[in-house]
């Protein structure tokens, strides 16, 4: 077997199977911010539809988590520790339960958020969105780090990866705070329990920019092993 072959056996498997995963991810992540826009409009319809899809490619997600898992355990070659691949697994299916959560929040409660409270809602949603579409690309710089060897330009630009995502949700907690505040100060206004569950989506949203950066913290712990 030349060396290129045995290279590749540890690039291809597994992951392409990580990055096929982390796409359906994407997918219920991506279709937050038309759900969001449908329950401003307080069309339900169209946001149960959106829902619907999103916890349809959730379960296709969760489907494809454990049949990876598996083929990790049975993977003779693995560059990297199983243990931490498995993480990075389960953090990039922790996105898509986090933006099925939110959209099930969101749906359920038909929540409409009043204006002086929907300016901070939507930036924020926005800002987390893009964290965890940045997150999409950890596990394909997984793969170039191993095809190099965990050096030169593939490292620098994890690196810059990781930093990127670590900004990035630190505008999202920003965005967070600011959200909290306009909340808090107008929320004797409102209904007490609507009040609760537009705290709780605050909440769940911030989660998902953290998850996305953790993914981030992963690719660096694989990459210095």
């Amino acid at each position: 077997m030349t060396g290129s072959t045995f290279l590749n056996l540890f690039v291809k498997s597994p992951f392409k199977r990580l990055e096929a995963h982390m796409s359906v991810v994407q997918k219920c992540v991506g279709t937050l911010d038309a759900l969001f826009v449908a329950c401003q409009n307080e069309d339900w319809h169209e946001a149960k539809n959106h829902y619907a899809y999103i916890a349809k490619q959730e379960s296709i997600a969760d489907t494809m988590k454990h049949k990876i898992k598996l083929k990790i355990h049975h993977d003779l070659y693995l560059p990297v520790s199983r243990s931490e691949l498995l993480t990075l697994l389960d953090m990039q299916d922790q996105l898509a339960n986090k933006a099925e959560d939110i959209a099930l929040l969101m749906v359920a409660r038909k929540m409409k958020f009043p204006q002086d409270i929907r300016v901070k809602i939507e930036p924020l949603l926005a800002e987390a969105i893009r964290v965890a579409q940045r997150s999409q690309c950890v596990s394909g710089e997984l793969a170039d780090l191993v095809e190099t060897g965990f050096q030169g330009l593939s490292m620098k630009l994890s690196k810059e990866l990781i930093n990127d995502l670590c900004v990035l949700e630190g505008r999202v907690d920003q965005k967070q705070m600011e959200a909290r505040k306009v909340l808090y100060e107008v929320e004797s206004s409102y209904p007490a329990l609507d009040v609760v569950f537009w705290y709780d989506c605050i909440n769940q949203i911030g989660s998902l920019a953290d998850w996305s950066r953790r993914l981030g913290t992963q690719l660096m712990i694989l990459s210095s092993r």
